[in-house]
């Protein structure tokens, strides 16, 4: 096994993993290029090498063919930068016989490689929504990296690249390759290739499992970070729906709910977790929980999702409830755009917070114990959700996320929170019950990613 994640050019062995060695078999004995150009989906799992395999193939096309012009694309530039584009310029390096600077010539800053034979691979990107600049490019292969992020309007950009392609006369071997994780049988792309037949479209699936270079306790932890649906997706190949109407639809009621009063440890810290509104239709949302390690596991308990209410309203709403007098830690989780101040206060809303945590005394006259647990920056909110409904059933079939019966708005946001139509990747905060989902997610996404053992008691 090689000792580095990437292997160079001359190292490179297609039959090691049976889906390398299968396209590179078909693309030099079977298919038939003299029909047109061919158009190549590698519809594969995560950590299944097929921008490994990309890479070789883009490099091999340059070495092969004097004058070709490669395009690589990816919707957003910096995302390609960081993927297939670095994954081509570490498999050049390496090769005792091509230099940097004297064979090829890398520029970073526009993901581009010009090669001393005339062969040159160029990066593009389209998150600007101008896909007629296409129109002037002449290529001899394309390869677009994570197709399947292109939907709605963003699918003209392939579009726009399909009529690029085989446009170099001198070079007779044509290919569009696609490299993705599988969506939903909705995606165009998954029409394109799946409902219609054609000698010039090819698909070949990778597996996660089939990589031998995968530690196994990678593809475990995979399992276990991974919903259920997504696991189908994104370890077995599958195209298939996800849930469209509910954001949260691994959280189903026979598994998560729990119709009756949660028992607090005093071996756990007690989180407070917001998400911070005041708006019409948009409550000030906060909910409380504990987090078992040992298990992984959440238990939301108790919740204020308060109309109008200010952040000192919430504070002193748990005091009234007598939460501060248990013999416990404390942690604050939430929104990251709460430690701004606004023209209501002079103080933020975590600011207010830390003050009342710190001149809060107990009936017996002590101080509470407490650490703010806020990132600098929000979680992307795609990652929030697929956390989130991890936790709620993984692959595994594992329930790790609970909530109980005084928490009747968070019970109903896991429910019904739905995206916003219309739009990019974001929720409907029209509905009151969504601002809570959204402080639970935050708590979720903080210590999942941040596990450490913390004492719960502080007297």
């Amino acid at each position: 096994m090689l000792e580095k994640s990437t292997p160079s050019f001359n190292e490179f062995d297609p039959y090691l993993i049976p889906f390398q060695h299968k396209v590179v078999y078909d693309i030099n004995n079977k298919i038939d290029f003299t029909l047109g150009t061919h158009e190549i989906l590698f519809s594969g799992s995560v950590g299944s090498s097929k921008s490994l395999l990309a890479a070789h193939l883009i490099i091999e096309h340059c070495f092969k063919f004097k004058k070709a012009r490669v395009m690589i694309g990816r919707r957003s530039l910096p995302d390609l930068k960081s993927t297939l584009f670095q994954k081509i310029v570490e498999h050049l390096e390496g090769i005792p016989e091509f230099i940097e600077n004297r064979d090829y010539w890398v520029v970073y800053n526009t993901a581009s490689i010009y090669f001393k034979n005339g062969s040159e691979i160029i990066g593009k990107s389209w998150a600007d929504k101008k896909y007629y600049k296409f129109r002037s490019l002449e290529l001899s292969l394309a390869v677009i990296e994570e197709a399947v992020e292109n939907t709605g309007d963003d699918y003209k950009a392939i579009q726009e690249i399909r009529q690029r392609v085989g446009r170099l006369p001198h070079i007779k071997e044509n290919m569009i390759i696609y490299c993705t994780n599988p969506a939903g049988p909705s995606h165009e792309l998954y029409k394109y290739f799946f409902e219609t037949q054609s000698l010039t479209r090819h698909i070949y699936f990778s597996l996660t499992e089939q990589n031998p270079f995968l530690p196994r306790t990678y593809i475990e932890q995979l399992k276990r970070d991974l919903p259920a649906k997504e696991a189908e997706r994104m370890l077995e190949g599958k195209w298939i729906e996800v849930d469209k109407e509910r954001i949260y639809y691994a959280y189903t009621k026979e598994n998560n709910y729990k119709n009756t009063a949660y028992q607090i440890r005093n071996d756990l810290p007690i989180s407070l977790t917001f998400d911070f509104n005041i708006g019409l239709g948009k409550p000030m949302s906060s909910a409380l929980s504990q987090y078992d390690i040992r298990t992984d596991t959440f238990h939301f308990f108790d919740e204020a999702v308060i109309h109008g209410s200010r952040t000192e309203d919430q504070m002193e709403e748990y005091a009234a409830r007598g939460y501060f007098e248990y013999p416990v830690s404390w942690e604050v989780h939430g929104d990251a755009t709460g430690g701004a101040r606004t023209t209501n206060s002079i103080l933020s809303n975590y600011e207010i917070i830390i003050k009342f945590l710190a001149n809060y005394k107990t009936k017996s006259g002590l101080k509470l114990n407490y650490q703010m647990l806020v990132p600098l920056s929000n979680p992307p909110i795609r990652e929030r959700h697929n956390i989130v409904n991890a936790y709620c059933m993984n692959s595994l079939k594992q329930n790790r996320l609970f909530v109980y019966e005084k928490c009747k708005v968070l019970h109903e946001g896991m429910n019904l929170t739905s995206l916003k139509k219309g739009a990019d990747y974001l929720e409907d905060d029209s509905k009151s019950y969504q601002h809570i989902t959204t402080a639970l997610g935050y708590r979720v996404t903080y210590t999942s990613k941040n596990k450490v053992i913390v004492k719960g008691g502080n007297f």
